[in-house]
């Protein structure tokens, strides 16, 4: 209990830094219809840092999420299993398919809806910067949550422990080259988000880099964090 009420605290304390003085600023407009796109290669602990992060911003607290990571598990519960891995690999496909389909169609209900949504991604294809474009085009302003763990070799441990616990498996393969493409989708995305968020979640979480319009500011002297931020940064401009 101790730990995770330090964790909000961490994530909440972190928030505040930042958006007290954009709220003074008139900088943070609740009225606009938002898409918050929750990024990070798998095993980066996304799901969770989004968790909290909506519970202790009143902004994006009530944002429905779209994550295909869910819509399988439904649909495996539906299938009368407790996990996918208890699956075929054909039936695993098969699921992952039909998620992936009902969360592209949720994606552009929402949009044309105009309603403020969450998605949560690898941002590995071009799928996210479409959505963006999209979303931008009716009026939406884009915010992204980026979480990092600061090496692919560390998500891949970070799955390999999932998997332990029943958690669904990716293969390592598949997250390399996942983490490698999302470097490249990452600084195409950032041209089109109006405020950026960027955690570290390596160890704890921990809010490292901040972006709006009219600020930009770093929480770490760490120079690997340093170094990652500015480079997609650069390659963003």
């Amino acid at each position: 209990m101790g730990k995770n009420v330090g964790f909000l605290a961490r994530i909440r304390y972190n928030y505040l830094k930042v958006h007290n003085k954009l709220r003074s600023q008139n900088m943070v407009n609740n009225s606009q219809i938002v898409l918050l796109i929750v990024a990070g290669s798998n095993g980066s602990g996304k799901s969770t840092i989004y968790e909290n992060f909506k519970n202790t911003v009143p902004e994006y607290r009530n944002l429905p999420l779209v994550n295909p990571d869910v819509i399988t598990y439904n649909i495996v519960k539906e299938m009368g299993f407790n996990s996918i891995n208890q699956l075929s690999v054909t039936e695993q496909n098969i699921a992952n398919l039909k998620a992936a389909k009902t969360a592209l169609t949720l994606r552009k209900k929402m949009i044309r809806e105009k309603t403020s949504f969450a998605v949560e991604t690898t941002a590995s294809s071009r799928s996210i910067i479409d959505l963006a474009d999209k979303a931008k085009e009716q009026g939406y302003r884009i915010d992204l949550l980026y979480v990092t763990v600061g090496s692919p070799l560390m998500n891949i441990k970070r799955v390999h422990q999932r998997v332990i616990k029943g958690g669904h498996n990716v293969a390592d393969a598949d997250i390399l080259r996942r983490y490698n493409r999302s470097l490249l989708i990452l600084p195409e995305l950032i041209k089109r988000t109006d405020t950026i968020y960027v955690y570290d979640n390596e160890n704890s979480p921990e809010m490292i880099f901040f972006k709006s319009a009219e600020e930009r500011q770093f929480f770490t002297k760490k120079k690997l964090h340093v170094d990652f931020i500015k480079k997609i940064f650069s390659e963003s401009n």
